[in-house]
């Protein structure tokens, strides 16, 4: 049986997409009993994601904003990421769902954006030392 070298028999590809579920949900703790579902698309979770989302828990680690950073700053970054991932929740005002767009995350207190940023990278995060918020 003679081989050929160099030669590769052809492959049906597969999506990405098609390899990870739509969407991973979490708890999102923000108080001792208090707490809400959230989700986010498992897709939109990339390395560039994951890396965006170290640098701001580094930040919030050190205690310490960069040179000419201010909270705002944070804010935005975790916005920013939230948004990037398709973070989807259950929360409400007035009987009115909270929408997940700009407008509607930075309506909402910064301890609950800060809680389902914490939520998401503890779910997504492979290093066990991020996982605790």
């Amino acid at each position: 049986m003679a081989v050929r070298i160099g030669k590769r028999a052809k492959r049906a590809l597969v999506e990405v997409d098609e390899l990870l579920s739509e969407r991973q949900s979490v708890v999102v703790q923000v108080e001792e009993g208090r707490s809400f579902e959230a989700s986010y698309s498992l897709p939109s979770l990339t390395v560039e994601a994951m890396l965006r989302m170290e640098r701001v828990l580094k930040e919030f680690d050190d205690g310490e904003l960069g040179e000419g950073r201010t909270v705002y700053d944070q804010v935005d970054d975790v916005v920013g990421v939230l948004l990037s991932i398709g973070i989807e929740w259950s929360l409400a005002r007035g009987g009115e769902p909270v929408p997940t767009n700009d407008p509607g995350l930075r309506s909402v207190p910064v301890r609950i954006l800060r809680s389902t940023f914490f939520a998401v990278l503890g779910a997504a995060s492979p290093n066990p030392s991020t996982s605790a918020s």
